[in-house]
Order: C-alpha cells, then structure tokens, then sequence
C-alpha cells in the first residue's frame, strides 16, 4: 500500500507554500536572498514525508486498508482545496505588484 499520487501531489504544493513562506520569513531575517533554495528543500521534505508514510503503509493489515484509503481520499478532499486556494492567492499577488 502506498500513497495515493493526488495526496503526494497536494502534499508537495501544501509542502511547497509552507517552505516558500518559512524562507520568505528567514530570508527576511538574515538579509539574504534564499529564494533558490526552495524548490531543492521542498523536494527534499516531500521525498522525506513520502518514504516515510509509504514506510508506514506497508505495516497496514490488508483489512485496515480500505480504512486507510478512506482517510487518505478525505485528505485530499480536505487539503486539495486550500492548496488550490493558497495557489490562487500566491498568483493573484504576483500579477497584481
């Protein structure tokens, strides 16, 4: 049992965010363009949250599984939407200045 693609896909935007805004932060701070660093960090996160979870999956029983996939498809129903939100705010930002 693995992670299902679309979660892996809303994990690295929600993951992406979060990262860009945290170096944003710390950029900020030490006065420092940090804006390269981002896309090597977030593949990193995500590679990291990705094996992990997977690691997990495969210790599920067989009859857990349908459980498990339930709750995943009720994440991407739940993170999907703020991730698109949070994209829509970030390129709405962008054109306007």
């Amino acid at each position: 049992m693995e992670l299902d693609p679309k979660l892996v896909a809303v994990l690295a935007v929600v993951i992406g965010w979060v990262v860009a805004e945290g170096l944003q932060q710390l950029s900020r701070l030490v006065k420092k363009d940090l804006s390269g660093q981002q896309a090597a960090l977030t593949a990193a996160i995500v590679g990291l949250l990705v094996a992990t979870a997977n690691g997990f999956l495969a210790m599920v029983p067989p009859e857990y599984a349908v459980y498990v996939n339930g709750l995943m498809a009720f994440l991407v129903i739940v993170l999907g939407p703020m991730a698109l939100h949070s994209f829509i705010n970030k390129f709405s930002n962008s054109v306007k200045g």
